[in-house]
């Protein structure tokens, strides 16, 4: 029996954990690599990031981020980015508010032109982004901003597969021990009993801000900060990590192999963070994952490799048994 930590709703919830072997009928390859996200702009912390994909095209990608202003918390901006070469280069437009959270990335339809916009919201901002435009930046009521993100978050993707409209539940345990999934083929009326995602952390895990998505094709994807290999930590929350994948091929019952994404360790705890490493421990509340339209995965977090936290980046193909496929050169 686990508890699992609802964070933003004050809830513990008890269930008996049902045991997952892993699916040995598919494989994940990382079709590219951990890499920084390139963009002009400031440096400063970059936080929170939060990733939305074209629906119809897999190049034009929308994210938003927090940018930390000023070390002890006092600034905070919000920075909306775009690519429209799915994820090499990147073009970024900075708010320039001094107190914003929870930044969102938003695909809607263009009322006249048929184009659909990629959209970032904050508190009292937001900006649109097409593939014929670059950013149009505007102020909005403070009551259309987006509202907070808890964990766990119900989550449905529709699909071509056989688990259309099904509804997933990503939570991790009180103590950031384990990540767990609900699902729910009936709506939400009924849920399952928590199952684990994360199998390979260890004797003492800790895992942080799992984010879900899913493919065209019913495949659920999973990622998360993990600090299986992070050494000694500080205060138990404060602890290097890296970045692991994992996914289901049917409907979040099993779950392949997790694979390591990021290349190098994420340490909080560094000078050039300043506070933000304390507020942020796993670099935000959430990190960005999204399904492109040809069924890849990317992921998006904040790494502080650098010694300060930056946005960085990953792409990754899930193949069924018999369609693995190499990595691109």
């Amino acid at each position: 029996m686990r508890a699992l930590y609802a964070a933003g709703l004050g809830l513990t919830l008890a269930w008996p954990v049902e045991p997952v072997p892993p699916d040995a009928g598919g494989s994940i390859t990382i079709i590219r690599g951990d890499r920084a996200l390139s963009a002009q702009g400031p440096r400063l912390p970059v936080v929170e990031p939060h990733l939305t994909i074209d629906p119809k095209d897999a190049s034009h990608l929308v994210a938003a981020a927090i940018v930390v202003k000023k070390s002890d918390l006092s600034s905070i901006d919000c920075a909306a980015f775009v690519s429209f070469d799915g994820g090499t280069a990147w073009t970024r437009h900075d708010f320039s508010f001094s107190r914003m959270a929870d930044p969102r990335s938003f695909w809607s339809s263009g009322p006249r032109t048929g184009v659909a916009p990629g959209e970032v919201r904050c508190p009292s901002a937001m900006a649109t982004t097409t593939r014929r435009s670059r950013w149009i930046a505007r102020a909005v009521p403070t009551r259309a901003a987006c509202t907070s993100h808890p964990r766990p978050t119900p989550r449905t993707r529709a699909s071509s597969g056989p688990f259309r409209d099904r509804l997933y539940w990503i939570c991790t345990s009180h103590r950031f021990e384990d990540v767990y999934l609900h699902h729910s083929s009936d709506r939400g009326e009924q849920w399952t009993k928590p199952i684990r995602v994360s199998q390979g952390s260890g004797p003492s895990p800790y895992v942080r801000t799992p984010s879900l998505a899913v493919n065209r094709d019913g495949i659920v994807g999973i990622a998360w900060h993990d600090g299986r290999n992070g050494g000694a930590r500080y205060r138990r929350e404060f602890i290097c990590q890296e970045i692991y994948f994992t996914a289901s091929l049917d409907g979040g019952n099993t779950f392949l192999p997790e694979v390591k994404v990021s290349a190098e360790k994420s340490c909080p705890m560094l000078p050039q963070n300043g506070e933000v490493g304390w507020r942020w421990p796993a670099g935000g509340d959430y990190m960005g994952l999204a399904a492109t339209p040809d069924g890849d995965f990317v992921v998006l977090w904040a790494d502080s490799r650098s010694e300060m936290y930056q946005l960085r980046t990953a792409t990754l193909k899930v193949s069924a048994l018999g369609n693995a496929r190499g990595p691109a050169h």
